[in-house]
């Protein structure tokens, strides 16, 4: 004797209603952690963008401060810091996301 048992194939129409919200609500929330993960990808790769771009505002700072010439060195100065000052914009900005 075998051990399968067989169930009535179909389903009252309140289980199915039932059933297809099951479904709805899993799959809304499959897709709403998928937005979530996409989110939070998104906030870590503009923080380590905004980090390279930093560190390359810092460094071309170093590098214009070894101009010799003070007129050269003091109009590229003065794009470098609105350079530096929109990099933080940017950083405080995704850090409130």
């Amino acid at each position: 004797m075998s051990n399968v048992v067989r169930l009535n194939g179909r389903l009252s129409r309140r289980a199915q209603s039932s059933n297809g919200l099951s479904s709805s609500a899993l799959g809304l929330t499959s897709v709403l952690g998928q937005m979530n993960l996409i989110q939070r990808a998104s906030k870590e790769y503009l923080e380590e963008e905004i980090q390279l771009l930093a560190r390359s505002s810092a460094r071309t700072l170093q590098i214009i401060g070894q101009i010799k010439d003070d007129e050269i060195r003091a109009r590229l100065s003065v794009h470098a810091d609105r350079i530096q000052e929109l990099v933080e914009l940017a950083s405080r900005r995704v850090a409130q996301l």
